[in-house]
């Protein structure tokens, strides 16, 4: 009698102690979403293809989903290609990047320099000669469709979003990956130029409360590779 209890004992321990010893199931996958130019991308959504549940990222980019282990995650963000990631794949802490929808309207309108002559060339194909212009707001105002350049007394003002009723109403400005004011596009020579992007709706959320206005982000021949 002793030794069944023994073994009904043994059995009962075996019982409880497997979901102990088991191999787990799920795992928590934190990381960062940035943009093909290493912006943080805010309010992307992140989701795992097997369940319902879906998370954004925050102010920096970052995000934590728990997942099952041959799961994949989704990102979509307004403005870029929605991408899959086998969760097998993904490294401790990932960086995972996004690249930009080049057909999809909201990603504003882009003038890119062609490298080769003293042109800047339209995403639609039509090319400027900027030797026609004296200066960049020129340039925006005659090409840029639903941008507002004003004028009064020498003093220039770019509107992209409309005029604010509280406070300026400036863009931001974003000249080689470094913030700065309006000012600083009365220094730029156009020859300089290599791209200029008008960034407004969800395409310049990822600059948060700072890309309010709209942005305006330029690369030039000098930072080109920054």
């Amino acid at each position: 009698m002793e030794n069944f209890f023994k073994s009904l004992l043994s059995v009962f321990l075996i019982l409880l102690l497997c979901p102990l010893v088991s191999f787990p199931q799920e795992k928590v996958i934190k990381g960062v979403v940035i943009s093909s130019d290493s912006i943080p991308l805010i309010r992307a959504e992140v989701s795992a293809k097997s369940a319902s549940q879906s998370v954004q990222t925050d102010s920096m980019g970052n995000f934590s989903i728990v997942v099952k282990l041959k799961d994949k995650i989704k990102i979509k963000a307004e403005g870029f290609v929605s991408k899959n990631f086998k969760i097998e794949k993904i490294e401790k802490d990932p960086v995972l990047v996004m690249e930009y929808d080049p057909g999809n309207p909201k990603n504003g309108n882009r003038l890119i320099y062609d490298g080769n002559s003293q042109y800047i060339a339209l995403l639609n194909g039509k090319k400027v000669d900027v030797t026609g212009y004296h200066n960049i707001y020129e340039l925006i105002q005659d090409n840029v469709s639903g941008v507002l350049v004003n004028d009064t007394e020498g003093n220039k003002e770019i509107i992209i979003r409309g005029k604010s009723t509280m406070g300026s109403s400036d863009p931001l400005v974003v000249i080689d990956g470094v913030l700065q004011n309006t000012n600083a596009l009365d220094n730029l020579a156009l020859p300089d130029i290599m791209s200029v992007d008008i960034l407004k709706d969800g395409s310049a959320s990822r600059y948060g409360s700072k890309g309010g206005n709209g942005v305006i982000e330029i690369k030039t021949k000098r930072g080109q590779n920054y």
